[in-house]
């Protein structure tokens, strides 16, 4: 669960780019909308990966109905992407078999649709809706998941457990092994929290437990879940400022779903 040196592959096609969704689904990664250089985009891209860790060549596939910052979810050969803005609106496409992805479609959208830095996770066909705030900078607590349907779409959105504390955006969520996970984000200040709640049978959540605090506040920072281990990447580290940092840090995850302790990398 350590990391040797970071090493550079194959530059993205924008050049400069940020809040954008990113996945690996199959034996491709993906992004998905984003900010560039002049502004918002609804281009999807996608890479094969290679031997060594290495991607290959870029390739465009169908783009996203909406020019905007995305959050997205995989799940058994469906996406869901999520836009930021008013309204924040849900598509979902199938991916075939050769990496490019199919047609978007809107779905099911979720309450309270004035929505930017939502945190977002998906487990065993059900997708889940975390916090994130509105133009007026009002922050939301809730929690909402929908079902999935054999066909991509979703069905409505229910509400469950709130998030914990102060309301707060710019946060990253995942799951694993039927817990959910979240970290970090913004409530006022940038947070160094890890919380985490089991998934019940029906979609709903139990009761959010506290985690491990890693050391540096932050939001607009990565977050993934890979072979038992907790990942949390860069973000920035000062309201409103340009201080950011580079690190990574990683927790390996119990049996039980714990969260064990938090590792710092050297950026």
């Amino acid at each position: 669960r350590t990391s040797r040196s970071w090493s550079s592959t194959t530059p993205h096609p924008e050049v400069s780019f940020g809040y954008h969704g990113c996945f690996a689904y199959g034996n491709f990664l993906y992004t998905f909308g984003g900010q560039n250089s002049t502004g918002a985009t609804g281009n999807v891209y996608y890479a094969p990966f290679l031997a060594g860790g290495l991607i290959g060549a870029w390739s465009t596939t169908t783009a996203l109905p909406i020019a905007s910052q995305y959050t997205a979810q995989v799940h058994d050969g469906v996406v869901w992407a999520m836009n930021w803005g008013n309204p924040s609106k849900t598509y979902f496409a199938l991916i075939n078999g050769d990496g490019t992805i199919g047609a978007w479609t809107e779905t099911t959208a979720f309450a309270n649709t004035d929505r930017v830095g939502m945190a977002t996770a998906s487990w065993n066909g059900i997708v889940y809706l975390l916090g994130g705030r509105n133009a007026a900078l009002f922050s939301y607590s809730d929690t909402q998941f929908a079902r999935v349907n054999h066909h991509g779409t979703v069905g409505p959105w229910t509400t469950t457990t709130p998030t914990p504390g102060a309301a707060r955006g710019y946060f990253r969520a995942e799951s694993h092994n039927g817990t959910v996970y979240f970290t970090g984000g913004h409530d006022g200040a940038p947070r160094n929290d890890t919380r985490y709640a089991k998934q019940n049978p029906d979609g709903t959540l139990q009761a959010w437990q506290a985690g491990p605090n890693f050391a540096t506040p932050r939001y607009f920072h990565g977050m993934a879940i890979w072979n038992g281990t907790l990942y949390i990447t860069g973000g920035a580290t000062v309201t409103g400022g340009n201080s950011a940092t580079g690190d990574v840090s990683y927790a390996a995850i119990n049996a039980d779903g714990t969260p064990f302790g938090i590792t710092l990398l050297a950026p």
